[in-house]
């Protein structure tokens, strides 16, 4: 009881300096101006942003009916250094520093203006129309004592058509409406549109004595739309190639989720080039096709917001099934403001080529959903996955330049996030094909374990698979053996791969290469490790990164490929390998063939622990 009473004594006595340190809140008064009185239900607002609306403003504080307001001091010191605005009904907005409270508490509000804005013009651009109002930030200061933090404060509304206007009209008057603006201070009048905007001529607004300024503007007339379609600028090339009777279309501006596709299966994106309003009624695109330069125009084409877009691939696929000269899809928002100003869009396709159409089964002949569609030269672009009956359509694709044999080809298949299946066995195309099937492989499995010389397992010792051959899309995977020296690999791609083992240090190593059948089950492979040894790779002469490097064991890749940059980084490094007979193989690729042209470097016998300096011979 005792003890109690002590620190209840005790607190009281702190009591008095807790609270001299709390900082005192800062006070003011709300006033209108011409007559000294108080507003109450004045509201204080932070104001952080130096380009703010008047949207999502945080309110710090409410006048009472004498207009007197508190702020903590915590609350309302902002990122802009304390600027706060004040809202009273019927008066002007109004700025100030709350850091100067103290010293100018009274903030004097004057009587509020109106701006009404009226706008001719068809619903399709006044449904993406706003309208905005800026005023400097330091004209709108009630302190009187010092301007505020400098920037801009600006007023958005979109425009709304009276209840009694003909619905049926092509045209019709919209306006908005603002209020709570300043007296005699210069306003900046804009519109905009999806990111872009116009100034009028006379974009100027003062409201004077009269309170009151109307505005009319007539947003009707139709344009031609203009622009060009062309490839994107490879190296080497001075300009961009333009795509000659290539067809464009021309729709109008849908948000996501009204966005629909007329072809059955087409992606939706926020500027899908086909789209209706309702399931009923779809609206069919304008249609064009380009000039020999690439160039096209659509005439006459009414205000609003509208894509410019080549079609979507399956309108391609249907149309010009054997087209080797079709652009990737792309697009470009335009806006008319109906102000009778020339629209130019300018498309940009990644490539020119072909398409490839078929659908993708599993090991039973059943289709696959949810696919991934890839090809060995990565010119497919984005990623494609084929639809519930397992149809799919890649392109435009592009032929990589020409084998040593003079033929071009790519390499296509498919794969599934799954165990039970790997990857399609890949399918070389030249050329628009159609119904193609990719038929899913039955999964391998690979297991076994890892002992020293003396037959013991070898516990912590990292084993690494690594599929091989040019075609191969599947990265290296490695696992840790366990306590009995055990490894397994499941889900493993058919076809030829290495396995790699070694301890922690790489003092002791294994190598072992395979040729997995589909749907197989390798469960006892051994792999002995015995000491490793070591092969310095000399990077001085290897001049260009157009080859690599890699070495071979016992006919075994165990190590690379190998780039220059590689080969400098670590060249002060030995490349750890395991004991035997050794082949350093450099592989090079230049513009005239894209097949791999391998020579013979050095070929030698590595004993245990020995190491070997390989000097590469200068690139012919």
């Amino acid at each position: 009881m005792t003890c109690n009473r002590r620190l209840a004594a005790a607190v009281l006595a702190l009591a008095p300096s807790i609270l001299a340190q709390s900082p005192e809140p800062l006070r003011g008064v709300v006033v209108e101006r011409e007559s000294g009185r108080g507003i109450g239900g004045a509201r204080i607002y932070e104001l952080r942003d130096s380009q703010a609306t008047l949207f999502a403003l945080r309110e710090l504080a409410v006048t009472d009916a004498r207009g007197a307001f508190e702020l903590e001091r915590a609350g309302s010191r902002a990122t802009t250094g304390g600027t706060c605005l004040v809202r009273a009904p019927g008066r002007a907005l109004g700025t100030f520093s709350a850091d100067e409270l103290p010293n100018a508490p009274t903030l004097g509000l004057e009587p509020a203006g109106t701006f009404v804005l009226q706008v001719r013009t068809n619903d399709a651009l006044r449904r993406e129309l706003r309208v905005l109002l800026d005023v400097e930030r330091s004209l709108l200061d009630v302190q009187g004592a010092s301007a505020p933090t400098l920037g801009r404060l600006s007023w958005n509304q979109g425009l709304v058509v009276a209840d009694d206007v003909d619905a049926h009209s092509a045209t019709r008057v919209a306006s908005a409406r603002f209020d709570e603006l300043p007296l005699g201070v210069p306003l900046r009048l804009r519109v905009q549109a999806l990111g872009e905007e116009r100034r009028p001529d006379d974009d100027l607004v003062l409201i004077g004595a009269d309170r009151l300024v109307e505005r009319h503007f007539e947003l009707t007339a139709s344009v031609d739309v203009s622009g060009k379609l062309h490839r994107d600028r490879r190296r080497g090339e001075q300009t961009h190639a333009g795509f000659a009777g290539h067809e464009v279309w021309l729709t109008p501006y849908v948000r996501d989720g009204e966005a629909r596709m007329i072809e059955a299966g087409a992606s939706v994106s926020p500027v899908s080039p086909v789209s209706f309003i309702s399931p009923i009624e779809p609206i069919q695109p304008m249609s064009t096709c380009t000039e020999s330069d690439g160039r096209f125009l659509f005439d006459h084409v009414p205000p609003g917001v509208w894509v410019v877009a080549t079609p979507p691939v399956e309108h391609l696929l249907a149309n010009e099934p054997d087209s080797r000269a079709l652009a990737t899809p792309t697009s470009s928002v335009v806006v008319n403001f109906g102000v009778g100003a020339p629209v130019f869009a300018t498309l940009t396709a990644e490539r020119a080529g072909f398409l490839v159409a078929g659908r993708v089964v599993d090991p039973l002949g059943l289709p696959v959903a949810g696919a991934t569609l890839s090809t060995a030269d990565g010119l497919h672009g984005s990623a494609v996955t084929s639809g519930f009956d397992g149809a799919f359509v890649l392109g435009p694709l592009e032929l990589p330049r020409a084998t040593d044999d003079g033929l071009a080809r790519l390499h296509v298949s498919a794969s599934l996030r799954t165990k039970a299946w790997t990857r399609s066995a890949p399918i070389a195309i030249d050329g628009p094909v159609r119904g193609l099937e990719l038929r899913l492989r039955r999964a391998a499995r690979i297991g076994g374990r890892v002992v020293d010389e003396h037959g013991d397992p070898v516990a912590h010792a990292a084993v690494t698979s690594t599929p091989l051959g040019s075609d191969s899309l599947v990265h290296s995977r490695s696992v840790t053996t366990d306590a009995d020296g055990r490894f397994d690999f499941a889900g493993v791609e058919p076809g030829a791969c290495a396995l790699l083992a070694h301890t922690v240090s790489f003092e002791h190593m294994a190598a072992l290469g395979l040729d997995v059948l589909e749907g197989e089950t390798l469960a006892g492979l051994v792999l002995t490790l015995r000491p490793s040894a070591s092969v310095w790779l000399a990077p001085a002469l290897l001049r260009t990164q157009h080859a690599t490097v890699s070495l071979h064991v016992d006919g075994v890749c165990v190590a690379g490929p190998f780039s220059r940059s590689e080969l400098v980084r670590g060249a002060k490094v030995p490349r750890r390998v395991p004991a035997g007979s050794v082949r350093v193989v450099r592989t090079r690729d230049d513009d005239v063939s894209t097949t791999p042209r391998e020579e013979l470097i050095a070929e030698f016998d590595l004993a245990p622990g020995e190491t070997r300096t390989v000097v590469l011979p200068e690139a012919k």
